[in-house]
C-alpha cells in the first residue's frame, strides 16, 4: 500500500509503473533455488543420461560431494571399528574414494570422462582422503585413551631419559657446527 502525500501525478504514475515492473520481475523469477537443485538432482540420478560438460556441467562438483559423503562415512567406520590399525583401511579408503565416484560416473551415468578431464576422476580424492584421516584419527583416539595416555606417559620417560644423558656427558650446552666451531659463542651481532 502505497500513500502519496504532496506528490504531483507524474510522479505517481511513474512510481506505479516501477513497482509493476518489479512485481513482473519476482512473477518470472523462481521463489527459490529448489528448481535448480531438482535438476540437478535428476541429472545425477539419471540412468544412462550421457551427460557433457554442456548438458550436465555440475557433475565435477556433485563428484566431490559424493567423495565427501564416502569419505564422512568410511571415516567414521574405520574410526569406531575394533581392529582399525594398518595400511589396508588407508589403501581401501584411497579406493573408495577415488574409484567409486569415478564408476558411477561412467557405468550408471555414462558420461564420457575424457570431455571432462581430470575434474572428474581427481577433483576432491585427495581431500576426501584428508577426511578420511581426519576423522579416523581423531575418533579412535579419543575411544582409545588409555593407549595415547601409555604413549605419552613413554615419549616423556625417554625425553627425560635423553636430557638426563644430555646433562651428565656435558653435551647437552655446548653444540658445535661441522666446521668444529661453537655454535654457542657470542657474535657481535
Amino acid at each position: 500500500e502505497y500513500h502519496w502525500i504532496g506528490v504531483d501525478d507524474k510522479l505517481k504514475v511513474h512510481l506505479i509503473i516501477v513497482v509493476n515492473t518489479k512485481e513482473e520481475n519476482n512473477k518470472n523469477m523462481p521463489s527459490d533455488d529448489s528448481t535448480t537443485k531438482k535438476s540437478v538432482m535428476q541429472k545425477l540420478l539419471a540412468v544412462n543420461s550421457k551427460p557433457t560438460p554442456e548438458t550436465f556441467p555440475e557433475l565435477p562438483d556433485c563428484v566431490i560431494w559424493i567423495r565427501f559423503v564416502l569419505a564422512l562415512g568410511y571415516g567414521f567406520f574405520v574410526a569406531f571399528q575394533q581392529n582399525s590399525r594398518g595400511a589396508v583401511n588407508l589403501l581401501f579408503a584411497i579406493n573408495l574414494v577415488t574409484f567409486i565416484p569415478v564408476v558411477y560416473a561412467n557405468t550408471y551415468l555414462g558420461a564420457n570422462q575424457e570431455a571432462y578431464g581430470t575434474k572428474l576422476l581427481f577433483g576432491g580424492a585427495v581431500q576426501g582422503i584428508g577426511l578420511v584421516l581426519l576423522i579416523w584419527i581423531y575418533f579412535y583416539t579419543e575411544a582409545h585413551a588409555e593407549d595415547e595416555a601409555a604413549f605419552v606417559s613413554a615419549y616423556e620417560k625417554l625425553a627425560a631419559n635423553s636430557m638426563t644423558e644430555d646433562i651428565l656427558s656435558g653435551s647437552a650446552g655446548d653444540v658445535s657446527d661441522e666446521a668444529g666451531g661453537s655454535l654457542t659463542e657470542e657474535s657481535e651481532f
